[in-house]
């Protein structure tokens, strides 16, 4: 009987402990959620100090972090170096994992798939490292490229195998797809219809996907539209420079078969008059195709007149001086001038002049006449130099350039004014005369112009090309070495600053806890210490 109370008492208390169990579980699972909720606010304010992809198999970590908006910054680059750094927020993550997304649907990975980004958070240095997961899967490859017309070409002005030679020179059967690409064929083929009287020529891109085989074929349909001519041109904004010297460098006329590439050679051509700060030459294209298309130039004229001062104190040159004078439209309309003195103490005086005349003989061609006369202070003599130069410059296209110049100088030697001897009655000693002709060639296709990253600049001068072979020199061993020496010199530069991040974290870990074989290099330690050891 004992035994069954005992047993009783025991049931009920199991029983109660349950019941209130039950009880608190909401209030634990409450509890739980705002904790969690505390570690996702918490990563909201945390440096994002890396970012890694892993998986990405065919396209490099660069490509894929300018595809993104979040990026890694040290604590070194954010305290020291003042880099803004980026902080975690989960709505730009997952923006971030959609364009990731696109990216590499737009590279031919239809079936990609992005997971969920993985995060190593420190609390303590309050900062989070993100890592993304990517399956690429398999890529789909071009099979087939064609074009069809929508529209009549019995007007078109392009050869029938102009355009499949455009796209099979950028897009190839059995290479990956690639959204880049196509687009490139489509703006390829406009541009070629608009430099032959189609400027509203419209080009549809049209794929069909074979998700079994993983291929694609692409299908331009191309609608010409009908043949343009250019139309009236217009002139505006020129006070200076007269609308005939302008349109003398046009290359085409009102009824010319329409080219869009002229558009950029007028304006090239336009601008190599050196007249003008900004020149705009402008299609005016209409929503409705038209048989003519009107061209408006917009120019904005520079100054008749800049100037240039300096004054500097060397401990060679002592006080320098120097002006620097640009006067446009001198003498006749068109005409530069450039004068420029100098005075220094190796350098009593330096004057010379250069005037140009554009258009010479033809619209790409530049007459120049630079005279000259100088002062030079070497020890223990003086050398007065005085003499002339006329060149004559042409621009064959964009990036070639072509220049032939002949030099007259005679050169004067005087010792009197420097010894303070008595001046003989000589006079000053005629050295000599010289006299030398150079051509000098220009190729540079570089891109842009301001920042390239593409193409080259090649100068070529005859007159070096000369010596350097009276001096028995291998000009390809010389420029060969020198190019080595340079692309070294700028592959390990450009390696520091890449690795400047990590070099510097290794330096700061060294600084502050030393090499772990530091215990054991005794020469490094003062005599006091070896002798306490």
């Amino acid at each position: 009987m004992v035994n069954f109370g005992l047993k009783w008492v025991y049931f009920l208390n199991v029983y109660n402990a349950k019941k209130k169990f039950r009880r608190i579980i909401p209030s634990l699972w409450f509890v739980l959620l705002l904790f969690m909720a505390g570690k996702a606010m918490a990563q909201e304010n945390y440096r994002v100090s890396g970012v890694e992809f892993v998986g990405n198999d065919s396209l490099s970590d660069s490509r894929l972090k300018e595809a993104i908006s979040v990026y890694g910054t040290s604590a070194f680059k954010s305290s020291i170096l003042g880099k803004e750094s980026f902080f975690y927020s989960e709505d730009a993550i997952n923006d971030d994992r959609e364009r990731l997304l696109r990216f590499y649907q737009r590279e031919g990975f239809l079936n990609a798939e992005i997971e969920n980004p993985e995060l190593k958070v420190s609390d303590k240095k309050r900062k989070v490292d993100i890592t993304f997961r990517i399956k690429e899967n398999k890529p789909f490859i071009i099979s087939g490229i064609s074009h069809s017309y929508t529209d009549s070409v019995s007007s078109l002005r392009v050869d029938s195998l102009v355009i499949p030679a455009i796209a099979s020179s950028i897009l190839q059967k059995g290479k990956r797809f690639r959204d880049a690409e196509i687009n490139s064929v489509r703006s390829a083929i406009s541009t070629v219809l608009a430099n032959n009287g189609h400027p509203y020529a419209e080009i549809e891109p049209v794929v069909s996907v074979d998700e079994q085989a993983y291929t694609a074929s692409v299908d331009f349909k191309i609608k010409p539209g009908p043949p343009v001519q250019f139309g009236e041109i217009t002139i505006s904004d020129n006070d200076r420079i007269s609308d005939k010297l302008i349109g003398k460098h046009v290359p085409f006329s009102s009824g010319d078969t329409f080219d869009r590439s002229l558009l950029d050679r007028a304006q090239g051509q336009i601008i190599s008059l050196g007249q003008f700060r900004i020149v705009t030459v402008s299609a005016e294209l209409s929503e409705t195709p038209g048989k003519n298309v009107p061209v408006k130039i917009k120019v904005r004229e520079a100054p008749w007149l800049s100037s240039k001062i300096g004054l500097g104190y060397g401990r060679e040159d002592r006080v320098r001086v120097f002006l620097d004078l640009k006067i446009l439209s001198f003498l006749e309309e068109g005409y530069k001038l450039n004068f420029y003195a100098k005075h220094s103490y190796l350098e009593p005086y330096h004057f010379s002049a250069r005037l140009e005349r554009p258009s010479f003989l033809a619209i790409n061609t530049v007459l120049s006449l630079e005279p000259f006369v100088r002062r030079q202070r070497e020890p223990g003599f003086l050398l007065n130099r005085f003499g002339g130069t006329i060149s004559i410059w042409h621009r064959f296209s964009n990036s070639l350039n072509a220049t032939i110049a002949y030099t007259l100088e005679r050169i004067n030697l005087d010792t009197a004014s420097i010894s303070g001897a008595e001046p003989m009655d000589v006079g000053e000693i005629d050295l000599y005369n010289k006299s030398s002709v150079s051509n000098l060639i220009t190729f540079d296709n570089s891109d842009n112009r301001f920042s390239p990253r593409e193409g080259f600049n090649l100068s070529l001068n005859s007159k070096v090309l000369d010596m350097a072979k009276e001096l028995g020199l291998n000009i390809s061993q010389t420029v060969d070495a020198l190019l080595t020496e340079e692309v070294l010199r700028q592959y390990w530069q450009r390696w520091q600053q890449d690795n400047a991040e990590a070099i510097a974290d290794y330096n700061a870990r060294i600084e502050r806890e030393g090499l772990f074989s530091d215990r054991y290099r005794s020469f490094m330690r003062g005599a006091t210490d070896r002798d306490a050891a």
